[in-house]
């Protein structure tokens, strides 16, 4: 009886760490030390991929204000520059791009000159004086050389104007001229560069859809492409620009023609 009692009387006081586990519940150990190794696991990597999102966030915002300031990362040029050489390209004049002085002042015609000699004497010197789209759409952003961006939402430079259209609108040459650049790129989207072979140029922007290839020949009027919302854009429009000796004029004042 004594033997007994005792026995009874150490089973009371054993630690449970001390007893012998039965199969099920090292199963349960093994199987919780498994989990617990795996969420920390799962723990670490999200750490370190919310790291990696903070540095890429961080190297984001860096190039954007470089972008916005107009900064050169050496680097980046001459990646570009070495790209260029393999495949040359030409320096978009986008929206984005900074304002330029020594724009010319506006031709003066004589109050004794008549509408269809002005017309004449304007085609004959090849100048953009018409509509790139159908003139019953408005303007609906001017020339503007501090406007407030409404995608970088900063103040850049608006060096030309918008036309209000619908997806799929017919855009037209200004002019006759060499298509000297139809392609896309990032900001001005799908755009064209007509060269009218007298110091004047014109550019087409955010097109949906491209009618005329690099280095065609166009007339006044021929279609070259159609309004869309590519590039840097809030909806349907096109953009348009008129350029003389590289420098941007506001191209409402050559609006002369429908």
């Amino acid at each position: 009886m004594m033997i007994l009692t005792g026995n009874i009387l150490h089973a009371q006081v054993t630690p449970d760490s001390l007893r012998p586990q039965s199969k099920y519940q090292q199963f349960e150990q093994q199987r919780l030390e498994q989990m617990q190794k795996y969420a920390d696991k799962q723990a670490h990597d999200l750490d370190s991929l919310r790291a990696k999102y903070l540095k890429y966030e961080a190297e984001r915002e860096d190039l954007m204000m470089r972008f916005i300031n107009n900064e050169k990362d050496e680097a980046l040029v001459e990646r570009s520059e070495i790209a260029e050489k393999k495949n040359p390209i030409v320096e978009v004049p986008s929206e984005d791009s900074p304002a330029q002085t020594g724009v010319p002042e506006a031709k003066q015609i004589p109050t004794d000159v008549t509408s269809d000699e002005v017309l004449a004497s304007e085609i004959e010197a090849n100048r953009p004086v018409f509509y790139p789209v159908n003139a019953k759409f408005p303007v609906t952003s001017p020339f503007d050389l501090n406007r407030f961006h409404p995608v970088l939402k900063v103040n850049k430079p608006h060096k030309g104007i918008d036309f209000g259209a619908p997806q799929g609108t017919p855009v037209y040459a200004t002019a006759d001229g060499l298509v000297e650049i139809a392609r896309f790129s990032k900001s001005a989207g799908n755009w064209i560069m007509i060269n009218h072979h007298n110091g004047y140029k014109t550019v087409y922007m955010h097109l949906s859809t491209l009618a005329q290839k690099e280095n065609a020949r166009v007339k006044r009027g021929d279609i070259i492409g159609y309004v869309g919302s590519t590039g840097y854009s809030t909806g349907p429009h096109l953009h348009y620009e008129v350029w003389l000796n590289e420098s941007p004029l506001n191209p409402k004042r050559f609006l002369m023609y429908k």
